[in-house]
């Protein structure tokens, strides 16, 4: 059994025990750690932010099709699962200059709204 699932089903348990028992301020306290435990250990969407560039900026970064700066990137070149909200698929980001593409796709991110770290598998003892 991994390590993640032992932790939460321990958690779970010590849930039930709590909250069968109405100790509910020690059952909050619980509900904290299996937030933290989930957080910790899914990986989680993390949403891009297109900045629009002001006149001064457009300006000063006059590249042909340049018209935001984006915020919240991975590492560029590090391959990601990435979504335009209907479809997933795995890609890395890169800039050459005239913006940020899509590396893996030689494609724009033109539409992709997210992207989350690749789960690494672990296969489960039995």
């Amino acid at each position: 059994m991994n390590d993640f699932k032992s932790k939460l089903d321990d958690l779970l348990d010590e849930l039930e025990r709590c909250c069968a028992s109405q100790h509910f301020e020690v059952a909050d306290d619980i509900r904290a750690k299996i937030n933290k435990l989930i957080k910790n250990n899914i990986p989680q969407w993390h949403k891009l932010i297109f900045i629009p560039l002001t006149e001064d900026e457009k300006e000063s970064y006059d590249y042909e099709g340049l018209s935001d700066f984006i915020e919240g990137l991975p590492e560029y070149g590090e391959e990601v699962l990435v979504t335009n909200g209907t479809n997933v698929w795995i890609d890395s980001f890169d800039e050459d200059g005239y913006g940020v593409w899509l590396s893996g796709t030689d494609d724009n991110i033109d539409g992709v709204i997210a992207w989350m770290e690749i789960p690494s598998y672990k296969e489960e003892q039995k």
